[in-house]
């Protein structure tokens, strides 16, 4: 975290922009919420989950899970809501869902992954440190083994592996080897996208240290490289418009835990942190247009009935719901500017078979909050978790018809 000498000027700077960091998240969460419970929350360490690797043996992923220091009663499974193949929903288990999933009963981390020797193609990482938040973003996303899938944003990779271990069951590496097809028979693909060339780099290096070669080699898992802001975007995919069943978009955002973060090093030792020195209360709204430009992307190169889950891990309602609702209020105007266009004629619709389930909704309320179009993981949630901040949407892209059209019809 970047920090820098200390003049009487910046540090006015810097102060003026730590007031006004707290006047504008405080407008947003109420003055009472902010300063007594959700920036102190914000402040503390972030809490991380451990998304097991399943395609290595996993006595070995739990040995490495334990560490020297842990023993198995500190481990517990993390609940994830999980529509079955039935339309009824139930606590996800790996021969369910295709993730598994661990979180400790104490605030001490995980250790850091190890590698774990292979039979024949030689080492894979043991686990995948992550958010609980984060994991269930993606999770929400729903995907099959017969999906083909795009993921928008996905350095640094671990909501690819959540993807690909879903869309790979078969070859886990609890599944006896004759039950294992051969990949290449395989209908589903995953496409994880990164614009920036290093960031792109790291992307693909993390989803080679974790998943199957064949995956890789057979371009089952593709790492691509688009800007997905531009408007040529969706043509420069590899399915192209309405291509992939199931977009996931875990755009770029503001951070406010980072700039929180760096603030609190920083000033511990006397120093400023640049993060909160340069924030603005305009960033929001100029990141917020790069975030809209990245979901039209998305819904245009979703199939008519496949589903967009949109994530940000900011707490600004302009970055998370307020984008939500400029989408719908641009997809509107393009169908009324080109109102017999077929490439305009669908509508957004938002997904609440978790909400109408139960079961499902339980584990939803236990780790988020709700939203005027999504959901929101906080760290001061009241149950505890301290997962988050990490706020998703579940849409769906569908027909639309004019009156026009139905006269026609």
């Amino acid at each position: 975290m970047p920090s820098v000498k200390v003049t009487k000027a910046l540090q006015k700077r810097s102060d003026q922009a730590l007031e006004s960091f707290h006047k504008y998240y405080a407008s947003i969460w109420t003055e009472e919420r902010w300063h007594n419970t959700l920036f102190p929350a914000l402040s503390q360490p972030t809490r991380y989950c451990a998304l097991l690797n399943q395609y290595v043996n996993s006595e070995d992923v739990l040995r490495a899970l334990q560490g020297s220091e842990n023993s198995s009663e500190d481990i517990a499974d993390f609940n994830l809501p999980q529509l079955g193949a039935t339309g009824e929903s139930s606590t996800s288990k790996a021969a369910l869902c295709g993730l598994m999933v661990k979180q400790k009963s104490s605030e001490k981390p995980f250790p850091t992954p190890i590698q774990i020797e292979l039979a024949v193609t030689g080492t894979r990482l043991s686990h995948w440190n992550m958010d609980g938040a984060s994991v269930l973003a993606a999770h929400m996303l729903q995907v099959r083994s017969t999906d083909q899938v795009l993921d928008l944003c996905a350095a640094p990779g671990g909501k690819s592996l959540v993807l690909a271990q879903t869309l790979w069951p078969s070859l886990h590496a609890s599944r006896e080897l004759e039950s294992k097809q051969d990949v290449q028979n395989f209908e589903s693909r995953l496409h994880s996208n990164e614009s920036d060339l290093s960031r792109n780099k790291r992307l693909a290096a993390n989803l080679q240290s974790y998943l199957p070669s064949q995956l890789i080699d057979t371009k089952a898992v593709q790492i691509i490289r688009i800007d997905g802001t531009e408007k040529s975007a969706v043509d420069e995919l590899p399915l192209g418009k309405s291509g992939y069943d199931k977009v996931l978009v875990d755009a770029p955002c503001s951070s406010e835990r980072h700039i929180i973060h760096a603030y609190l090093k920083a000033a511990s030792s006397g120093q400023i942190a640049e993060e909160m020195a340069n924030w603005k209360p305009s960033h929001s709204k100029t990141i917020a247009k790069t975030q809209a430009a990245l979901l039209i992307t998305a819904l245009k190169s979703v199939k008519i009935g496949g589903t967009v889950v949109y994530a940000t891990c900011s707490i600004s309602s302009e970055e998370n719901d307020d984008v939500i609702e400029r989408t719908i209020e641009t997809t509107r105007k393009e169908r009324k500017r080109n109102p017999d266009s077929t490439q305009h004629a669908w509508k957004i619709e938002f997904d609440t078979r978790f909400e109408d389930d139960e079961s499902s909704k339980a584990i939803l309320d236990s780790m988020t909050e709700k939203t005027k179009y999504g959901r929101i993981a906080l760290p001061d949630h009241a149950a505890g978790g301290k997962w988050g901040p990490l706020y998703f949407c579940v849409m769906q892209k569908m027909p639309y018809k004019s009156k026009k059209t139905e006269l026609r019809g």
